[in-house]
Parts: C-alpha cells; sequence; structure tokens
C-alpha cells in the first residue's frame, strides 16, 4: 500500500470535521431530519475515520 500524501489526509479530514458539523447541527435542528440522512451521513463519517486510520 502506498503512503497517503499530506494532501490526500488534509482533504479526508477536512471532508471529516464538515460532516461531523452536519450531524452536530442536525441534532441541534429545531424541525426534524429525515432518519435516512442522518443514517447515512452517519455512516459517510465512519467510512471517513477507517480511511484516515
Amino acid at each position: 500500500m502506498q503512503k497517503r500524501s499530506p494532501a490526500f489526509l488534509a482533504k479526508w479530514q477536512r471532508i471529516l470535521c464538515l460532516k461531523q458539523q452536519t450531524l452536530a447541527n442536525f441534532a441541534r435542528a429545531q424541525l426534524s431530519v429525515p432518519e435516512e440522512k442522518v443514517h447515512k451521513l452517519a455512516l459517510q463519517t465512519q467510512w471517513i475515520i477507517k480511511l484516515l486510520a
């Protein structure tokens, strides 16, 4: 497996941060957010965490 470049890691860390912020905003939202949307975003977040591990 190739070593990951700093640009690759920075990109995915930034995307992870944005997705985590979105999940936090969903939790604080006054209106209900569709469960499917929350679940999909949570799965994407888990995938990125595994990618960066």
